[in-house]
């Protein structure tokens, strides 16, 4: 086989894989915006979070994601679910003035029960935070 198609094999794979790629990612965007988009996908797991975080206030909404904002003395809180190959990845950022950044992180499957999400969500919080001390 010459070099040439070795180059035309090579290109039309890789347009092959970036083909479906943009597919797979349009997919999942077009899913959840037939399902009302992640306010109402996920109501249920934001609805518990707003409750025990009262400040949270919608900072950025796109097609795969959901970013909440709090200013608070101890600086802000972002709070944001982001969607994608069928994980819901949640990420709880704080940036503190004295002890600097802390992100935390979970990844659930995105039908897992929102309950069940948050009740992980607040018990590792609360003793990431306490273990701190």
């Amino acid at each position: 086989m010459s070099p040439t198609y070795l180059w035309i094999i090579l290109l039309v794979l890789a347009a092959f894989l970036l083909l479906r790629y943009v597919y797979r990612y349009l997919k999942e965007a077009w899913q959840i915006s037939r399902q009302g988009g992640m306010a109402t996908k996920y109501q249920e797991l934001l609805r518990f979070v707003c409750q025990a975080q009262p400040g949270l206030h919608v900072r950025s909404t796109g097609s795969r994601h959901i970013a909440y904002r709090e200013e608070r003395p101890t600086g802000p809180v972002i709070f944001t679910l982001f969607q994608a190959w069928g994980q819901l990845t949640v990420e709880w950022r704080l940036q503190h003035p004295t002890f600097g950044p802390r992100t935390y992180q979970w990844k659930f499957a995105e039908h897992e029960s929102q309950p069940l999400m948050f009740a992980k969500i607040k018990a590792d919080l609360e003793w990431k935070e306490y273990s701190k001390l």
